[in-house]
């Protein structure tokens, strides 16, 4: 459902996907999973069902007021990206996803594998979001499922190849990593970071 995946969005920020999982098990179970509901919901109820995906507390007050805010709307359909970012706690990459994902518009998520991801290969040094975001949408064809499935790439290559500390060994694009080259640069040198 829609409002599922933004829920998920929200509370997948500064967490792993499956605590994530595990809150929206519990707002399932407790039948919670609802805009007028959430919205209605008390916060110390709320705070419990939502505990698994951490910072529960902040969450469960940015999740209520999201509810409160878009049940007057009416269609989620409705919802654009600059009314996403003009709610407390929603920032570009939890709107973004909101986007792409529940309401099938083509905005390009950038996320911290994105970014680690880019500069590791050398495609451009930025950490900003929209040098980012604007990147992809001209590189990539600007479709839905293109952006989902490029992205779901993206951070599946991060999760197994390009960690904090990157395992390069069986990385499918190790010879294009700049990354990589100057690891190999600086054994050959004994060890002396270049």
């Amino acid at each position: 459902e829609k409002f599922e995946i933004m829920a998920g969005a929200i509370l997948t920020q500064n967490t792993a996907w499956n605590n994530v999982e595990k809150a929206l098990v519990n707002l399932r179970k407790a039948n919670f999973l609802d805009i007028k509901k959430l919205s209605k919901i008390n916060l110390k109820k709320l705070q419990k069902l939502i505990k698994p995906s951490g910072f529960y507390k902040q969450k469960a007050v940015r999740l209520k007021n999201f509810a409160k805010s878009i049940s007057p709307i009416g269609l989620i359909e409705n919802i654009n990206r600059q009314y996403l970012l003009s709610l407390n706690g929603i920032g570009p990459e939890t709107a973004d996803s909101i986007l792409l994902y529940a309401l099938e518009k083509p905005y390009f998520v950038v996320d911290a594998y994105t970014r680690r991801l880019i500069n590791k290969l050398g495609i451009f040094r930025s950490e900003d979001y929209n040098d980012i975001q604007r990147f992809f949408e001209k590189n990539i064809p600007k479709k839905v499922s293109i952006y989902k499935e490029y992205h779901a790439l993206i951070v599946e290559l991060a999760k197994n190849f390009c960690k904090t500390k990157p395992e390069c060994k069986n990385c499918p694009i190790a010879k294009d990593c700049i990354y990589e080259k100057k690891e190999k640069l600086c054994s050959m040198r004994g060890g002396i970071k270049a």
